[in-house]
């Protein structure tokens, strides 16, 4: 086989232990973590057209944080050189060293002149691969996309305390609240469960609950950019992932939050990442997608308009005449 020839992803499960070479679509990422050593690591899950009905995992370890790709788009295309093919647990993948392997991607903007939006160090773009790029781009342009739908999906409106889940939903901001912690701001349309908060009245005074339960506070002209109807769940990172906010491109997109979980903190819901969590960045057109944005617009052009959907009991009211 020639060393330098870029061959499909299926063709690599039968080269277990070999180095190939590699161009995919990225469907999914990991946010940015420590490894077990000092390296930095991230996991991407690319496809072809030849293994486009599954997803290829492969394993980015790279010595600086900035060293790792950043995904900015859901048909966004990477070129892999030189990467390990590895059996574990009856699983193949991947694996890219950061002193033989080398990576460039590419969206549609950076096609055009072969000048990747980002790669790693010492990459060289070899002349018959550029026309791998420009076709595979099209590929993940073209390629039918079903990714916001699954059977561990989720809306903010069947939110359950400690169960694990999937969420589609639009990233409007995030923020850092702590050393190595940073806090999500995700919306999808609907409104959370209401939740009673179990507080002894007799001890209010000595135990108050806090009018502002963050240590921080959101710039004011980023709060006027947030939805005017729905909840805004805040999400916590792990721990693992004290760097997320430097290297997450999501702001703005609908997103496929893979693996995730929430609490009850305080009488209101918070949403956790685990360090098992994945991103999938959406198309407008993904059905999921666009069934939030229609329920949205139903809600507003009906005759409740803005008004929680939650509203019990009964008794409360939320007009008022003069």
């Amino acid at each position: 086989m020639n060393r330098y020839a870029i061959i499909p992803i299926r063709d690599a499960l039968s080269r277990v232990n070999q180095k190939v070479n590699l161009i995919g679509c990225v469907r999914e990422f990991s946010p940015p973590r420590k490894s077990s050593g000092t390296d930095y690591v991230s996991i991407l899950k690319i496809v072809d057209e030849s293994y486009k009905d599954e997803e290829f995992s492969v394993h980015i370890f790279t010595g600086k944080l900035q060293d790792l790709p950043i995904i900015r788009s859901y048909n966004d295309v990477i070129i892999l050189y030189q990467v390990k093919i590895v059996e574990f647990s009856g699983r193949k993948n991947a694996d890219f060293n950061k002193r033989f392997s080398s990576y460039a991607l590419f969206d549609e903007n950076s096609c055009s002149d072969f000048n990747p939006y980002q790669a790693s160090p010492g990459f060289r773009l070899l002349e018959p691969d550029m026309g791998f790029i420009r076709r595979k781009v099209h590929f993940c342009t073209q390629i039918p996309l079903s990714e916001g739908m699954g059977e561990y999906l989720l809306s903010l409106k069947q939110l359950k305390n400690k169960e694990h889940f999937d969420l589609v939903c639009k990233v409007l901001h995030i923020e850092k609240v702590a050393n190595n912690t940073w806090m999500l701001f995700v919306w999808d349309g609907n409104d959370t469960p209401p939740l009673s908060s179990d507080v002894n009245l007799d001890n209010e005074e000595q135990n108050p609950l806090p009018f502002q339960i963050e240590q921080f506070s959101v710039p004011k002209d980023i709060l006027c950019t947030f939805p005017r109807v729905g909840t805004i769940l805040q999400v916590m990172t792990n721990d693992v992932h004290e760097n997320f906010g430097l290297c997450f491109e999501g702001i703005g997109k609908w997103t496929k939050i893979r693996n995730m979980t929430c609490e009850i903190h305080l009488g209101l819901w918070r949403g956790l990442l685990l360090s098992s969590s994945r991103f999938r960045f959406l198309p407008h057109n993904d059905c999921a997608v666009l069934e939030r944005i229609r329920n949205v617009n139903q809600r507003i052009s009906g005759e409740e308009g803005r008004v929680p959907s939650w509203r019990h009991p009964l008794y409360l009211t939320d007009k008022l005449y003069i």
